[in-house]
């Protein structure tokens, strides 16, 4: 593929996407591994493909909404209401 029609933004993008793609086939053939080796008496729920990809959204990013996370992350950063 010939970079130069493409901005970096575009390029990045691109990338992120294959790297998406990528951890989300490899995420299930990790989970069916660790599944077909798994010790039901330890660990008693299967394995999930979304606890392999690092780009899998995790519980504690949904615990706020969009709304919320802003604010948070305005406070972080000192911004004032008004």
């Amino acid at each position: 593929m010939n970079p130069e029609p493409f901005t970096f933004a575009e390029l990045a993008l691109m990338a992120e996407g294959r790297q998406r793609e990528e951890w989300s086939r490899w995420s299930e053939w990790f989970a069916m591994f660790a599944n077909a080796n798994r010790d039901s008496k330890q660990r008693p729920t299967p394995y999930l493909p979304r606890e392999f990809n690092p780009f899998a959204e995790r519980e504690a990013a949904k615990k706020f909404g969009k709304t919320e996370s802003v604010k948070k992350i305005a406070e972080l950063f000192g911004a004032r209401k008004g």
